[in-house]
C-alpha cells in the first residue's frame, strides 16, 4: 500500500468554497481481517488545516 503515499483525495461538500483536498501519507493501520469489510488508516495533510496532523480512514465492503 505504499503506492497510496502522495495520492490526493478530493472532498466535494456541495459548495465549491467548502471543498478540500487531502494528501495521503504513510499507513497507520491496515486490517483486512475485519468481518465484511477492509479498513486502512493513513496519515494525511490538507491545505484546509495547515500544520495539522490528520488521519484518514478508508473502508470498503467485502465481495462476499
Amino acid at each position: 500500500m505504499v503506492a497510496q503515499h502522495g495520492n490526493q483525495l478530493e472532498f466535494s461538500m456541495g459548495k465549491p468554497e467548502e471543498s478540500f483536498t487531502v494528501i495521503l501519507g504513510s499507513i497507520i493501520s491496515c486490517d483486512p481481517a475485519i468481518i465484511r469489510r477492509s479498513t486502512v488508516v493513513l496519515k494525511a495533510t490538507s491545505e484546509k488545516w495547515p500544520g495539522e496532523n490528520l488521519a484518514i480512514e478508508i473502508s470498503w465492503p467485502g465481495s462476499g
